[in-house]
């Protein structure tokens, strides 16, 4: 799961989990193929929305010929 150590292009100095690190708890991360066969990194966090602790889940579909 190269996503987890990528960087997002604007932020190049830090990656997705240490900035996921910095905000969300009880994090995980899995890969799954989805039913229409792309490829998917899944991230989830528990964290606050207007004074609510939700679990936010974000997904990476992965473009594997780049």
């Amino acid at each position: 799961m190269e996503i987890v150590y990528g960087t997002p292009e604007l932020y190049p100095d830090i990656t997705y989990d240490e900035a996921f690190s910095s905000f969300f708890s009880n994090r995980s991360w899995s890969y799954f193929v989805s039913d229409t066969g792309k490829d998917v990194v899944q991230f989830e966090g528990d964290c606050m929305y207007h004074d609510t602790q939700v679990t936010a889940t974000i997904q990476f579909v992965l473009d594997m010929e780049e």
